[in-house]
């Protein structure tokens, strides 16, 4: 494991959009991934690894740790899986919405330290929403949520 001596937030972040990109590859459906928020109505499928939203998900900031004992510190990162298409079969987008997150959690079960960065990390879930559209069409939209525990010094 990589020893840190203010925050392993940054890697952590990085680390996961890479496992994002990679898992959503590898599904059917056109995923566009971002590394933060995407401008509105450019694509039909997309995932914004998003990082820390409230206080309680931020890292432990520089300094913590240092210098003679080692610090645990433990946040969350936050990503959105979004689609729409222009069906009114609702079970399409839900659907996309599945093998996706099903992709992004192989990923992180695979290395679940995001290469040696952190101790241990839990993906879950945090809201999803589906329904019709006011173009004739169909949406679906899951927030996940990384927590994420590293030490360090």
């Amino acid at each position: 494991m990589t020893v840190y001596t203010s925050t392993t937030f940054f890697d952590a972040l990085a680390a996961f959009y890479g496992v994002v990109k990679t898992a959503l590859a590898t599904t059917s459906d056109p995923w566009q991934v971002f590394d933060g928020d995407p401008r509105e109505g450019e694509f039909n499928y997309i995932a914004a690894v998003l990082g820390g939203a409230d206080w309680g998900d931020l890292p432990a900031g520089v300094g913590a740790g240092s210098p003679s004992f080692p610090i645990d510190e433990e946040y969350r990162i936050n990503a959105r899986l979004a689609c729409w298409d222009q069906t009114t079969n609702q079970a399409l987008t839900r659907t996309s919405i599945a093998n996706a997150y099903k992709a992004i959690m192989a990923g992180v079960r695979a290395d679940p330290t995001l290469g040696g960065i952190l101790l241990w990390s839990y993906l879950g879930t945090a809201e999803y929403d589906q329904g019709a559209t006011d173009a004739s069409g169909s949406s679906a939209q899951l927030d996940v949520f990384l927590d994420c525990r590293a030490r360090i010094r």
